[in-house]
């Protein structure tokens, strides 16, 4: 890797009108080449991807010059989008063009181990390197990072991790001051930590991930802050550090988040802590939220948002709607789940207990076989609860025997606690050993609804301030074509309107003054 420069830009005032025609025009072209690709060569479609890399290559001197993130992160969307089709041909002839010789040798020797055909490097030896080229930092750490993609795809771990400690290790030494950078170091981040994680060396990055995260916030990059404190708070449930984690957001600066798939990312971690730390009502709207802001086409991401917040409920007291469920991307996905909501609902401890260990399998690899451990007092007080309204006096031996309770002498402090946490509202006779249930009073005399009524409004309040606060305007001074020329036709009328009453106004001066010198004559 070689150190670089960032060009000095000639223009600034660059609008967003003209990155819409961009796009427009980005768009129609990959339309016509997605319908012309059914019928080329694996030569030829490979041609029409270094074509978009390069392309892709431009919009991030465009994006540099103009100090624009969305350009930049065109400029990543458009070569993500063929991801799964990239091969050591199309990242080397990319390479050859932009990058030195020593670090396009560099890099066709890891990508050679991988693409060993003759067909992937003699086309790219057949081009002459330029010595002196020295790339845009932008473009060093886009190019890197897909390689670093690439690796990862092709499940070569142990290149991918050597590959992305010396990406870091160049950004973090020479291109983290630089502001256009940060957009893609943060992604370059992301895949570092990926392939830790599945090289199974998570651990050993955080120092490095807590010194960037520094560095981020010293440096106001929002893009960074976001990224990396996502990677934090990951790093540290991946080995169960829920305290540490709690403790990093606590302390951290607030953080504006300008991605609402990292914004999403950040709920979800921070509802999993609220859970496990028993703050299930914080959880709950944590997971809700995140499930709510991912994007439609993170299924996956969703439905662990889902199962979280499904866990989280039955933790509440609650049962979840039935339409959660029903959705039909996740039905077969979420049917363990509602049978073991069924069995809390029923209040059957023994059925709940046949639920969990026939798919204990799948709670683990979800990771939330730990909470649901927690349900078990949930199942004995719903059946309590049903017990109270169906007997009016009730001895423990028989409550023992309808919650199929394994011994009978904890029974009497199971009802103690349920009487005092508002499940039941019942009395315990110690001496004749039993429970006797007070008649209930009309639950529209007491205060309930009104806190459900509160609850929803404070809900949908959270909501609108929420989108509020996700409005984007145009940048200060911006006005796109249409709005230019009404404003310069306004002017126009403006000044011709005040031309005319200024010349008006010096006829009626003139005017006046000569009728007051022919009064003065007379």
């Amino acid at each position: 890797m070689s150190d670089t420069h960032t060009p000095t830009a000639t223009s600034k005032k660059s609008t967003t009108q003209q990155d819409d025609k961009m796009t427009d025009v980005d768009e129609s072209l990959n339309d016509k080449k997605t319908e012309q690709k059914k019928e080329l060569s694996q030569s030829e479609l490979d041609q029409l991807r270094i074509e978009d890399f390069k392309q892709a290559l431009k919009f991030i001197v465009t994006g540099v010059l103009q100090k624009n993130d969305r350009v930049l992160g065109r400029a990543w969307r458009k070569v993500y989008q063929f991801r799964s089709n990239l091969n050591a041909h199309i990242l080397l002839t990319v390479a050859k063009d932009v990058l030195p010789e020593k670090d396009y040798s560099h890099l066709k020797q890891i990508l050679s181990q991988v693409d060993k055909s003759e067909d992937a490097m003699t086309d790219v030896d057949d081009a002459q390197t330029v010595p002196d080229k020295v790339p845009l930092p932008e473009v060093h750490v886009f190019l890197y990072t897909f390689v670093v993609i690439y690796l990862i795809d092709k499940n070569r771990l142990r290149e991918a991790v050597e590959l992305s400690n010396q990406l870091v290790e160049t950004i973090d030494q020479n291109f983290s001051h630089l502001v256009t950078v940060h957009f893609f170091s943060a992604k370059a981040y992301f895949y570092y930590a990926y392939a830790h994680e599945l090289s199974g060396t998570l651990a050993s990055i955080r120092p490095t991930l807590l010194t960037a995260f520094r560095k981020a916030t010293l440096r106001h990059s929002h893009t960074g802050q976001a990224m990396l404190m996502n990677l934090l708070l990951r790093n540290y449930l991946h080995d169960g550090l829920y305290e540490e984690a709690r403790k990093l957001i606590d302390k951290s600066p607030e953080i504006e988040f300008r991605s609402t798939a990292q914004l999403a990312r950040f709920y979800y971690y921070e509802g999993r802590i609220s859970a496990i730390q028993l703050d299930y009502s914080k959880a709950f709207d944590s997971v809700m939220t995140a499930a709510r802001k991912a994007p439609v086409i993170a299924k996956g991401f969703r439905l662990s948002a889902y199962k979280l917040a499904i866990i989280v409920q039955l933790l509440m007291g609650e049962i979840p709607e039935r339409s959660l469920f029903e959705q039909l991307e996740f039905r077969t996905q979420l049917k363990p789940y509602f049978e073991l909501t069924k069995q809390v609902r029923i209040g059957d401890l023994a059925t709940f207990k046949d639920v969990v260990n026939q798919h204990r399998d799948l709670f683990f690899k979800d990771r939330t076989f730990s909470l649901i451990q927690r349900i078990r007092q949930n199942v004995i007080r719903t059946g309590l609860h049903k017990i109270s309204l169906s007997y009016s006096k009730i001895s423990f031996r028989d409550i023992c025997e309808k919650l199929n309770l394994d011994n009978p002498e904890d029974v009497e402090c199971i009802v103690a606690k349920a009487i005092r946490d508002g499940i039941i509202d019942a009395v315990i006779d110690h001496e004749g050993g039993f429970v006797r249930s007070r008649q209930r009073d009309d639950p529209y005399t007491t205060a309930d609804p009104a806190d459900a009524f509160h609850s929803r409004i404070k809900f949908c309040m959270d909501i609108q301030q929420q989108a509020v606060k996700a409005l984007r305007f145009p940048p200060r001074g911006f006005l796109d074509a249409e709005q230019q020329d009404k404003r310069e036709d306004r002017q126009k009328e403006i000044k011709t309107y005040v031309a005319h009453h200024t010349q008006k106004d010096g006829e009626t001066k003139d005017e006046t003054k000569d009728s007051k010198e022919e009064k003065k004559s007379e």
